[in-house]
């Protein structure tokens, strides 16, 4: 078994993530109420947009790691 250790600078560079993730959510909820959406909102338009194929309620649903009703809301 290999050890599956996280170093400090593992850590580090986890954090940097989680701070540019969280730094372009701000950045896309803010853009998303501009223009009078919930950032569900545009989060289920961004997956109907970038499906391959027109989607299903359950496509979308897996993609916002929703339930089916939570998606027939959006």
């Amino acid at each position: 078994m290999a050890d599956t250790a996280l170093t400090d600078a593992d850590y580090a560079a986890l954090a940097d993530f989680r701070h540019a993730l969280r730094g372009f959510l701000a950045f896309s909820e803010a853009r998303a109420a501009e223009q009078g959406l919930t950032p569900q909102q545009h989060q289920a338009l961004l997956a109907i947009r970038a499906a391959p194929e027109p989607p299903t309620i359950g496509a979308i649903a897996r993609h916002l790691m929703l339930k089916p009703h939570s998606a027939t809301g959006l």
